[in-house]
């Protein structure tokens, strides 16, 4: 059975697999309708998979009402750095931000819920990553906040230049949004 490991970001789980092992290889439950994220209801809308080379820095995006994406993902091969930055102004935790290191080798997901900006890098070779997202991609409703903002302390955790998007270089700063 899946253990689910809430966050220190109120609403964020960390979800550790329990891959059935033989000599075939391994099999888990990735997603089971019933599974609830402290009564956050979770219906797949959308399934996108990214293939990301290292120094890649995707992020950070978050979905503004009445359109936000809750997200499920998880590493199918290779290893990321992932951040969650609380962006609920209401949140106790509003503007702080938690990373969790995952990989491939170790069969684990992470529950993000609406207001929680998400991004990830690649340290090392490159990644495959699998999201289930709540519903399908709204370019209107989705907002960025700059990753390499200074203010935020984010430690990616790359060795050389970050490979971004324009879109991401180019995003505002977390103060300038939300100050």
């Amino acid at each position: 059975m899946s253990r689910f490991i809430e966050l220190p970001l109120e609403g964020c789980f960390l979800i550790d697999f329990d891959p059935n092992k033989d000599d075939r290889g391994i099999f888990f439950e990735w997603y089971k309708s019933s599974w609830e994220f402290k009564a956050q209801p979770f219906v797949p809308g959308q399934a996108n998979v990214s293939v990301s080379y290292q120094n890649t820095i995707r992020g950070l995006h978050y979905g503004t009402y009445p359109d936000p994406q809750k997200k499920l993902i998880t590493v199918l091969d290779g290893e990321i750095y992932d951040v969650l930055l609380d962006v609920r102004k209401e949140s106790k935790t509003f503007g702080k931000s938690i990373n969790v290191k995952m990989s491939s080798s170790v069969p684990q997901g992470i529950f993000i819920p609406d207001g929680i900006a998400h991004g990830f890098s690649v340290p090392i070779g490159s990644a495959t990553l699998c999201y289930l997202v709540s519903n399908e991609y709204d370019p209107f409703h989705e907002q960025s906040i700059n990753p390499l903002d200074t203010s935020l302390g984010i430690n990616w955790q790359i060795g050389g230049s970050p490979l971004l998007t324009n879109r991401d270089r180019d995003a505002p700063s977390f103060k300038s949004v939300f100050e």
